[in-house]
């Protein structure tokens, strides 16, 4: 499923710049170690986002150990995604 939605090429095609990647309803942001872990060698130019409502999921989220390793690549909210204002 990430190969076909983020396809790797697309960091060689933007090596110079920041990519970053938003889950909205990111739960317990499970997804973070596997987009790590795709993107090995260009772990530098990721940044990872995600929203959640919930403050219980996100409070697992944010206590994940490959969340707590990246925290300058991982940033998490806990707010309603369906208002802007939460952006």
């Amino acid at each position: 499923l990430i190969e076909e939605y983020l396809p790797k090429d697309l960091l060689e095609k933007s090596k110079n710049s920041t990519i970053k990647i938003l889950s909205i309803g990111c739960g317990k942001f499970r997804e973070t170690k596997n987009i790590l872990e795709y993107f090995s060698s260009y772990k530098e130019n990721i940044k990872l986002y995600g929203i959640e409502i919930d403050k219980n999921l996100l409070d697992s989220a944010s206590g994940d150990e490959t969340v707590k390793e990246n925290k300058g690549k991982i940033f998490l909210k806990c707010a309603d995604a369906s208002k802007p204002d939460s952006y």
